[in-house]
């Protein structure tokens, strides 16, 4: 199936699933729900080839995003993504899949072209979990969303190991195999539960994508954390509590 089908497929189930909640058809509500969750994976895997393709993929989970956050397409963070998305990806091949994160010692972004301040600047101003890593398993950049997750600054992360953070046990029953495999060229995406006395127990989300240079030489990896326990609610109950 294209992705254009996908979308458009998608999307009818999207409209279908607000009048289902309307007139509180529950069977339609499930039926739905899970129907746009197989649709939603489908469509993230899907691999696409195209310029414009490639664009339609990445506006497909901004606009989800933008709904999802009751943020409106054309915020000015959305919109500034949206150039850079059209300039630099959809227009242009992508070199390795690499993921450019410009730092210094300390942890600081570097100045760089244009194309990069912009992207890390976002980031900067969202709760967007992201660090990076040299191959050395030591932090080299800590969005201040992930040092506010770890109650420390970003700065005081950066140069540490990463088994300091999240400790011997998960770091060598769990993380060291996925870095290992992400530093042979692998993306690598992953879930477990984590528990904690600051955060209770979460469902969370790793992916891992390898950095590299312009010789496709791995130098790192940059991951992506993202909490899903609060994504799996039963759309019944959710329907109910957001009655009016």
């Amino acid at each position: 199936m294209k992705l254009p089908s996908l979308i458009s497929e998608y999307r009818v189930c999207e409209r279908a699933l607000h009048e289902a909640i309307k007139a509180e058809r529950v069977a339609s509500i499930r039926e739905y729900d899970i129907r746009m969750n197989w649709l939603r994976n489908i469509i993230r895997e899907h691999v696409a080839t195209s310029p414009s393709d490639k664009l339609m993929q990445i506006e497909f989970f901004m606009e989800s995003i933008s709904l999802a956050s009751d943020i409106a397409p054309v915020d000015t963070l959305f919109s500034d993504l949206r150039a850079i998305v059209t300039r630099y990806i959809a227009k242009t091949p992508a070199a390795h899949n690499q993921v450019e994160i410009p730092v210094g010692p300390g942890g600081q972004l570097i100045k760089k072209p244009e194309k990069t301040t912009d992207f890390t600047a976002m980031i900067e101003k969202t709760d967007l979990r992201i660090a990076a890593f040299g191959k050395d398993l030591r932090y080299t950049y800590v969005s201040p969303a992930n040092g506010r997750y770890h109650d420390m600054p970003a700065r005081e992360i950066c140069g540490r190991h990463v088994s300091e953070l999240i400790g011997n046990a998960r770091y060598e029953k769990r993380a060291k195999r996925y870095f290992d495999k992400c530093f042979g060229g692998e993306d690598q995406c992953y879930y477990y539960y984590l528990d904690s006395k600051r955060h209770g127990r979460q469902l969370m989300e790793c992916r891992m994508l390898a950095q590299r240079d312009a010789d496709n030489d791995v130098l790192g990896a940059v991951v992506l954390m993202r909490d899903l326990t609060n994504g799996f609610d039963d759309p019944v109950r959710s329907a109910e509590e957001n009655r009016v």
